[in-house]
């Protein structure tokens, strides 16, 4: 991930990797923002699209975040 503040608790960022799983392995690009509601409470959403040889698959996440 790369990414940068945008705000004095929101952050945007680029990510990309790669999965591994039981069939194909696949290269992939996304982007996400994340938001701190208090210091130890976030929220987050990340969009990732998956580059298939056979199907293309694009994935979207929303979640909560604990800081300890």
């Amino acid at each position: 991930r790369i990414g940068a503040h945008v705000s004095d608790r929101g952050r945007l960022y680029a990510a990309g990797g790669y999965a591994f799983g039981d069939g194909e392995d696949v290269p992939y690009l996304g982007a996400g923002y994340s938001h701190r509601v208090t210091d130890s409470v976030y929220l987050t959403t990340e969009y990732r699209h998956f580059f298939s040889d056979f199907v293309d698959v694009n994935a979207a996440t929303v979640g909560v975040g604990f800081n300890f």
